[in-house]
């Protein structure tokens, strides 16, 4: 009986460790540094975002989960110079009118030429 209920506990933890285990793979780096073109490149604390944000959408709906497709998309003339830039300090701005903590909102506190790829 006893090794009965240590199997169905077993399989139990397992199962409920699976989703867990699937939603981490997927979640990309802790931080990156995107191209931020020539006023220098973008320190960005890819995993903060998520916690604060929740919806991938919300930045993905721009550009795929993909290491460089922000700058391919520019190439292609899919994606507007200053799109993302303007998605990033509307989101920022919007936060601090509602009294919540947001990241910077000018140019300087985000773009630093020392930053490399």
């Amino acid at each position: 009986m006893k090794a009965k209920a240590a199997i169905f506990f077993m399989i139990a933890l397992f199962i409920s460790a699976l989703p867990i285990s699937a939603s981490e793979k997927n979640k990309g780096p802790a931080n990156m540094i995107l191209d931020g073109g020539n006023r220098g490149n973008t320190s960005f604390p890819h995993s903060r975002h998520q916690d604060a944000i929740g919806d991938c959408a919300t930045c993905h709906n721009l550009f795929p989960k993909k290491t460089g497709s922000i700058v391919e998309l520019l190439k292609q003339g899919k994606l507007e110079k200053k799109q993302v830039m303007n998605h990033c300090r509307d989101c920022h701005r919007e936060k601090i009118r509602a009294g919540e903590k947001a990241g910077p909102t000018s140019c300087v506190k985000c773009h630093d030429k020392s930053l490399k790829n």
